[in-house]
């Protein structure tokens, strides 16, 4: 299979609140207008005390509503970052995605094509845009790179918990004529192993990542996020396990991958092997 890798940017759709809010802004204004109005009236014509039982209620109702506005935006947000992903999917040639994860930030998405034995790696970032007339009126827009690898290119893969390595498979071959040991520290060779709830001896997890180590010098090294919390969640958390059996699936998968290439390049190795011993007369 002949490797290729390659990397784009393009400025997609803007994905914030600017893209979901309402457009008429004056409905705010003529809302609480018309709030105040029913808590002077009611003041004057009912006295204090109904005064107060009204605008507790209208807390209440104002409370709600923006929690139900903000779970909204939250989730809009979501689906429309998931939609750039996919979009951004459907413009690379060659590349037929037949399993992806999008990461638990969204910063990234990786995709596997089993047909090419190729992964595609995705990464968003967010950039402001100032706008010069108007400061309030920054704009948010999501910007994407990603590259096409082939299963040759891939270097290692490890699974880190709480920025731990848990565990590791390397390619133990030649790549482009550079020894794979001269760029990883962990030598030659593969460990392939797995993570679990035993897997060290802390009880509360916030992050769990694949790290990869791709042959591109340009960016040698990407990080997906399975599992990113704010707090420490304990190991019993659903959470948790569905991070850890989805993190596993992938990389078994780029191990699966790294164990091909080493098989490939193996027999290549044979083959001028044998050839150089023919040419030669060696037995």
């Amino acid at each position: 299979m002949v490797s290729f890798s390659y990397h784009d940017k393009i400025e997609l759709k803007k994905v914030g609140k600017e893209d979901i809010q309402l457009k008429k802004p004056n409905l705010y204004m003529s809302i609480s207008l018309i709030a105040v109005l029913i808590l002077l009236l009611t003041w004057l014509i009912f006295g204090f005390v109904k005064f107060l039982v009204v605008l507790f209620f209208m807390v209440v109702i104002l409370y709600i509503s923006f929690y139900v506005k903000k779970k909204f935006f939250k989730k809009r947000k979501k689906d429309l970052i998931i939609e750039n992903f996919e979009y951004e999917l459907l413009k690379i040639e060659y590349f037929i995605p037949s399993q992806r994860f999008y990461s638990s930030d969204l910063s990234n998405l990786i995709a596997l094509d089993e047909q090419t034995e190729s992964i595609c790696i995705i990464e968003r970032k967010t950039i402001v845009r100032k706008n010069k007339k108007i400061r309030i009126q920054n704009k948010k827009e999501d910007v994407f790179n990603f590259v096409v690898l082939s299963y040759k290119d891939l270097l290692q893969s490890e699974i880190l918990e709480d920025k731990r390595v848990i565990t590791t498979t390397v390619r133990g071959s030649q790549v482009g004529g550079t020894l794979v040991s001269g760029l990883l520290a962990d030598g030659m060779g593969s460990v392939i192993g797995g993570l679990s709830s035993n897997s060290s001896e802390k009880s509360e997890v916030k992050n769990i990542q694949l790290k990869l180590v791709v042959n591109d010098t340009n960016k040698p090294i990407y990080l997906i996020q399975f599992l990113k919390e704010q707090e420490p969640i304990n190991k019993n958390n659903n959470k948790y396990e569905m991070a850890v059996d989805q993190v596993n699936h992938w990389h078994g998968i780029i191990s699966v991958l790294i164990k091909r290439a080493d098989e490939n390049s193996r027999q290549v190795n044979y083959f001028f092997g044998v050839q150089h011993r023919d040419v030669h007369g060696i037995n």
